[in-house]
């Protein structure tokens, strides 16, 4: 019977702000330079997603672990409504 169930998308992505210019193209002789922050921050982005784009995102500085996706998981869960199935996407799960 349709409606009975959601189906929600799960991944994750992380940011740092220190950024990696590996190569670039310059006259010779000169130097190109970025500013960046003084401190090697990283900020992880969490988050549930269905194909009609409602979005329940989770952002995270510093270090994701098992621990941290387990939460994500147990606050997402009690706002739903109804059976959901999660599908995880990404290499890293």
């Amino acid at each position: 019977m349709p409606g009975e169930c959601d189906v929600w998308y799960f991944d994750a992505s992380g940011f740092c702000f220190t950024p990696s210019i590996p190569y670039a193209w310059q006259p010779i002789g000169s130097v190109i330079q970025v500013p960046t922050s003084t401190h090697n921050r990283r900020i992880n982005v969490l988050g549930f997603l269905t194909r009609h784009n409602a979005l329940f995102p989770y952002v995270i500085e510093g270090c994701v672990d098992t621990t941290v996706v387990i939460e994500c998981f147990e606050q997402f869960s009690q706002q739903l409504q109804k059976k959901a199935y999660v599908f995880l996407i990404g290499r890293y799960f």
